[in-house]
């Protein structure tokens, strides 16, 4: 057998035990997360997916999807650091336009984050939506740790992410999730009646 052949053989049976060391990693890490939100699941009235290791349920009658990592934040963030994330998306949101709200570094980068709201097609939308209490009442709830997009809206997928720092933790306390969940089905109201 030439050398040839036997380093592509070995470099196959490499790439397969890759593949899965990465697929039991992957599965092993959404059970995990299934594992750590099955706590929330009565809040939402929903079910843990263990498969995939989100939570689905609704609140006050929307659709939405739980899920923790800490993997990236939001991959339209140019910033996108890795946090211990509790994200939330509420499904099925019509709006006209996309927005969204996002920590940012002040002061050159060493001040302190600060919120800011950004509609780039949607001019109308952003004095809307500046006009209102959203940015107040994020800062209430949202954790100022790094610079990150806490809250997207696509209109295209229809679809509002809101999503927290909640380190050092793996899972919100139950307190901490119904003040981001409230934030969350107020973040959609308010989409609903602004972005028309």
């Amino acid at each position: 057998m030439s050398d040839m052949v036997l380093g592509f053989i070995c470099l196959a049976a490499f790439l397969v035990a890759c593949y899965f060391v990465g697929s039991a990693m992957h599965r092993w890490r959404n059970l995990r997360s299934a594992s750590l939100l099955s706590a929330l699941a009565p809040m939402v009235n929903g079910a843990v997916d263990r498969r995939n290791g989100w939570l689905d349920g609704t609140c006050q009658g929307r659709k939405l999807r739980v899920t923790v990592g800490g993997e990236g934040v939001n991959n339209n963030s140019e910033n996108c650091y890795s946090l211990k994330a509790l994200k939330i998306e509420i499904m099925d949101l019509p709006g006209r336009g996309s927005w969204d709200v996002r920590f940012e570094a002040t002061g050159l980068g060493f001040g302190p984050n600060k919120l800011k709201l950004m509609a780039a097609r949607a001019p109308e939308l952003e004095a809307r939506l500046k006009a209102s209490s959203i940015l107040e009442e994020v800062g209430r709830v949202s954790a100022a740790t790094q610079t990150y997009v806490t809250v997207n809206y696509g209109h295209a997928q229809k679809k509002l992410t809101y999503t927290d720092d909640i380190s050092p933790r793996h899972v919100p306390t139950k307190e901490q999730f119904a003040r981001q969940l409230a934030l969350a089905v107020r973040l959609a109201d308010l989409n609903e009646s602004l972005n028309t």
